[in-house]
C-alpha cells in the first residue's frame, strides 16, 4: 500500500506488510511476497492475523507518530504519571512519552545511570 504501516506482521520470509495488505495479498490458503516471490502458507483459522507481529517496525511507526505529534503542537498525556500530564519528552528504551516531572524521575533512575 506504500503508507505507514498499520499492524505490521512479517511472512517467514521476513518481509513485513500490514495485516490489511496480507488480507489483500491471500490466495486461497498462501500469501505470496510481493518482494521475493516467496509463497507462506495462512495459518489455519487465523488469516492474516496469524503471522507474527512486527514489533519492531511497530515501535518506529509509534515513535514516528508521537514524534509528528508533538511538532504539531497535538497534546499527547504522560504515559507514566497518574495526574496524565502533557508529554514533552520520549525515552527511546521504554517506548514512552513523558512529562516533565516524569521525565527528571525516569533520568535518575538506576537503570538509565550509564
Amino acid at each position: 500500500c506504500n503508507e505507514v504501516y498499520k499492524k505490521p506482521r512479517y511472512l517467514p520470509c521476513y518481509h513485513t506488510y500490514c495485516e490489511e495488505c496480507l488480507v489483500n495479498l491471500q490466495r486461497d490458503s498462501t500469501i505470496t511476497c510481493s518482494k521475493c516471490n516467496k509463497s507462506a502458507t495462512v495459518p489455519a483459522g487465523k488469516g492474516a492475523k496469524g503471522f507474527s507481529n512486527n514489533f519492531f517496525f511497530q515501535r518506529i511507526v509509534d515513535e514516528l507518530e508521537l514524534n509528528g505529534k508533538l511538532k504539531s503542537g497535538e497534546s499527547i498525556e504522560c504515559n507514566l504519571c497518574r495526574k496524565k500530564q502533557q508529554a514533552l519528552s520520549w525515552c527511546n528504551d521504554c517506548s514512552a512519552a513523558l512529562c516533565n516531572d516524569c521525565c527528571k524521575f525516569h533520568k535518575s533512575a538506576v537503570q538509565f545511570d550509564k
